[in-house]
């Protein structure tokens, strides 16, 4: 089964779960209970982001207009010199 990252910006933890493709995480209480954790602190309807390789949290709202701009905005000014972004890609 594949393992994914997902991002909480609540508590800026990252979860490392599996499950299938087509199952959706959509916030922090959801991925608690796959990963089997506590909620600690953080509010069950937190949203969380699945996070593609090179860290950068997926956007939906971003789709097909994703531009250097936008991925520049994704990773923070240290990475984005540190790790040569460009594009809609980051080698980390």
């Amino acid at each position: 089964m594949p393992r994914y990252d997902y991002f909480c910006s609540h508590n800026q933890k990252t979860i490392e779960v599996s499950h299938s493709f087509s199952e959706k995480i959509e916030n922090w209480g959801e991925l608690c209970q796959l990963a089997k954790l506590p909620l600690g602190d953080t509010l069950a309807q937190a949203p969380v982001n699945r996070i593609i390789s090179g860290g950068i949290p997926i956007n939906p709202n971003v789709g097909k207009n994703f531009n250097e701009a936008q991925h520049l905005a994704a990773c923070d000014s240290s990475q984005a010199k540190t790790h040569h972004c460009s594009g809609s890609s980051c080698c980390h």
